[in-house]
């Protein structure tokens, strides 16, 4: 499964949480449009990405440099969260976020993962 299919298998989840919470939206703020939440979601998934490339060593386990990688995109994830869930109650809010924060290191440790293997394949292949 590549990068892009995980990205919409997150996405998806995150669309999901929000149609079964059916969350009251707020008064002085709109939901977010389509474009809005891919867009951040973009920004989130390419942080991890650079991140996992330019911080793996190779030789750590995927979970440490998978940890550092979910730290070094905090910013990042707490502003898809807050984008995927404007216009949603509290406690869409949270809900989101905990499950966001809570599988980050296992989420960006996949990312790196990916990205080993992308790197084999392209030196297996001379690119």
């Amino acid at each position: 499964m590549g990068i892009n299919s995980h990205f919409r298998v997150g996405a998806g989840i995150i669309f999901a949480v929000n149609a079964l919470c059916f969350g009251e939206v707020s008064a002085r703020e709109s939901p977010a449009s389509y474009a809005e939440k891919e867009a951040a979601m973009r920004a989130y998934m390419d942080c991890r990405i650079i991140r996992a490339q330019s911080l793996d060593d190779g030789i750590s386990d995927a979970i440490t440099i998978g940890r550092v990688v979910a730290a070094a995109c905090q910013r990042e994830m707490e502003q898809a969260a807050a984008v995927l869930t404007q216009g949603e109650n509290a406690r869409v809010r949270s809900m989101l976020t905990d499950r966001m924060s809570g599988r980050a290191a296992e989420d960006a440790a996949t990312i790196v993962l990916l990205e080993r293997k992308r790197k084999v394949e392209q030196e297996a292949t001379g690119q």
